[in-house]
C-alpha cells in the first residue's frame, strides 16, 4: 500500500503547482470569478477535511477512568505546538530582517509570535490519510498520532485568540468562538459513542458538507451580515473539532459486512487523494500578487496596497530567501521530534522517533494561521519565509512518511529477533500461578518479584 504515499504527494505537488500559476492564468478574470474559485475550492477541502476528522472521531476511544493519561498527552502535544511555534518566531524576529517600512521594536515582535504559530499545529488530515496509505492505520504510532495531532490542533486553535486580543485587541466575537468550543468537547465527552447514525461514506460526506456549512455560514454572517450593520468582526470556527466529535458520539459498529469495508475503503483513497490535491491548491501564490478579493474583504497573503507590488515587500536575494527557508524547515522538525523524549515506558525509541516525524507535516491550519496573520496586516520578508516554509513541508509530507515506515519496520524486524525465555529453576513457596508483569523487550534485565515468588527475566544472548 505504500504506492498510495507516492500518490498522495504527487497530488499535493500538482496541487501546489497549479495554486502557483492560477492568478497568472486569470489575470484578467472579474475579482468575482477569481473569488468564487478560491472560496470553492476551501470549502470542498473543509467538507473532506471534516469527512477525515469524522472517521478519526469513530476509531477513537478514550478510557475515562484514566483521564490522567490524556492529560500527560494534551502537555505533550502542547509542547510539540509550543516548541516549534517558539523556535519560529525567534528566528522571524532575530534573523529575517525586515522590509523597509516594516514595524520595529515590541510591534514586530509581536507580528511575529503570530505569524510563528503557523509552525505549530500538525496537519490531521494529511497525518491520517498518510499513515492509513502506508498500512500503520492499527499500529501505536497511529493511536498515539490520532491523539496528539488533535490536541495540538486544538492547542494552536485556542491560543490564536490571545495571540489575536494581542495585535488588534480584544473582541467579543471570540467569547462567541471559545463558547462554541468548550460546547463541542463537552458534547463529546457527554455522548461518547452512544448516538446510533449511518456511518457509510455518503452519510459521513452529508455530515462533513453540513459541518462545513455551518462554519462558513458563522463566518459569512459576521462578515457580510452583522459587520456592516453593528461592526461585528469575524467570528470563525474551523471544522475540525466538530467533525471530529461527530464521529465520537456515533456508536461504534462491530460487524460489518466485506462488501460494505471494500467500498467504504475506496471511497477512502478517493477522497483522501482528492483532499490532498485540494490541500496544495489552497495554497496562497508565493512570487505573485493575487487578486485582492477574500472573503469577508479582507486582504490575502502577499497582496500589497494598490500602489506597492511584491518587491517592495520582499527584500530577500533568492538565495537569502532559500537559506531561511532552510533553516526555518529544520527547526520546525527539530520542535516536532520532542515527542521522541515521551513515552518510554509504552514503546521503543524507534517508535518514539516515528511518532515525532509523523507531527512534522502541516497543512490547512499552518496555512489558516498564516492566512489570519496577513489578513492583519502581517507582510514582507516574514509572509514570504513562512509560505515557502509551509510549501517546502507538504513537499516534504511524503518523506516523512517514508522515513515512518523505515522505522516501524525496523522496529519490527528487531522485535522478531526476540527469542524464546529458557525456563528457570524456579523456587515458589505457594501453589498460585506465576506471571510476568512487565512486557518483554530486548533490553530487560530485570528481577521481577512477585508475593513470595520470584521470577529471573533475561535477555537474549548477545
Amino acid at each position: 500500500m505504500l504506492g498510495l504515499v507516492e500518490l498522495y504527494s504527487g497530488l499535493l505537488v500538482i496541487g501546489l503547482g497549479i495554486s502557483q500559476a492560477l492568478p497568472a492564468l486569470l489575470t484578467d478574470a472579474p475579482l468575482e470569478t477569481y473569488g468564487g474559485l478560491e472560496w470553492s475550492l476551501r470549502f470542498c477541502s473543509l467538507v473532506l477535511l471534516s469527512f477525515i476528522m469524522i472517521h478519526a472521531g469513530f476509531h477513537i476511544h478514550i478510557d475515562k477512568s484514566n483521564l490522567r493519561q490524556y492529560a500527560v498527552d494534551y502537555l505533550i502535544a502542547m509542547c510539540s505546538a509550543a516548541l516549534p511555534w517558539i523556535f519560529a518566531a525567534v528566528y522571524l524576529a532575530l534573523i529575517v530582517p525586515p522590509h523597509e517600512h516594516g514595524p520595529t521594536g515590541f510591534e514586530r515582535w509581536k507580528q511575529t509570535l503570530l505569524m510563528g504559530r503557523f509552525a505549530a499545529p500538525t496537519s490531521a488530515g494529511v497525518l491520517f490519510s498518510m499513515l492509513d496509505a502506508a498500512g500503520l492505520d492499527q499500529s501505536w504510532l497511529y493511536q498515539k498520532a490520532k491523539i496528539l495531532a488533535i490536541f495540538d490542533d486544538l492547542d494552536t486553535i485556542l491560543l490564536m485568540i490571545p495571540l489575536k486580543f494581542l495585535l488588534v485587541g480584544p473582541e467579543w466575537e471570540v467569547g462567541v468562538v471559545l463558547f462554541l468550543l468548550c460546547l463541542f468537547l463537552f458534547i463529546g465527552w457527554k455522548y461518547m459513542h452512544v448516538i446510533k447514525m449511518p456511518q457509510d461514506y455518503r452519510h459521513v460526506l452529508l455530515y462533513g458538507f453540513l459541518v462545513s456549512a455551518g462554519c462558513e455560514g458563522l463566518l459569512l454572517l459576521g462578515n457580510y451580515v452583522l459587520e456592516p450593520a453593528y461592526h461585528v468582526g469575524e467570528m470563525h470556527v474551523e471544522v475540525l473539532l466538530p467533525a471530529f466529535v461527530i464521529g465520537v458520539v456515533a456508536m461504534e459498529r462491530h460487524e460489518m459486512e466485506p462488501a460494505f469495508l471494500k467500498a467504504e475503503r475506496k471511497a477512502g483513497i478517493v477522497i483522501s487523494a482528492a483532499f490532498m490535491t485540494l490541500v496544495g491548491l489552497s495554497m496562497p501564490p508565493l512570487f505573485v500578487d493575487k487578486p485582492e478579493w477574500s472573503i469577508g474583504g479582507h486582504r490575502r497573503l502577499l497582496s500589497g496596497d494598490d500602489d506597492s507590488d511584491l518587491d517592495s515587500k520582499v527584500s530577500l536575494s533568492a538565495g537569502e530567501l532559500v537559506m531561511h527557508v532552510f533553516f526555518m524547515s529544520i527547526l520546525m522538525v527539530i520542535g516536532k521530534l520532542s515527542c521522541f523524549f515521551s513515552y518510554k515506558q509504552e514503546a521503543s525509541w524507534r517508535e518514539r522517533l516515528a511518532l515525532g516525524f509523523g507531527m512534522c507535516p502541516r497543512g490547512e491550519v499552518g496555512a489558516g494561521v498564516i492566512v489570519v496573520a496577513a489578513g492583519i496586516g502581517v507582510e514582507g520578508n516574514m509572509i514570504a519565509v513562512s509560505v515557502l516554509s509551509l510549501a517546502l513541508n507538504l513537499m516534504m509530507t511524503g518523506v516523512f512518511i517514508k522515513l515512518i515506515k523505515k522505522l516501524m519496520m525496523w522496529d519490527e524486524q528487531e522485535k522478531s529477533k526476540i527469542t524464546p525465555l529458557t525456563t528457570l529453576n524456579i523456587e515458589a513457596k505457594s501453589d498460585q500461578p506465576l506471571r510476568i508483569s512487565k512486557e518483554y523487550t530486548p533490553e530487560t534485565k530485570s528481577l521481577d518479584k512477585m508475593g513470595d515468588a520470584s521470577i529471573i527475566v533475561l535477555a537474549p544472548a548477545e
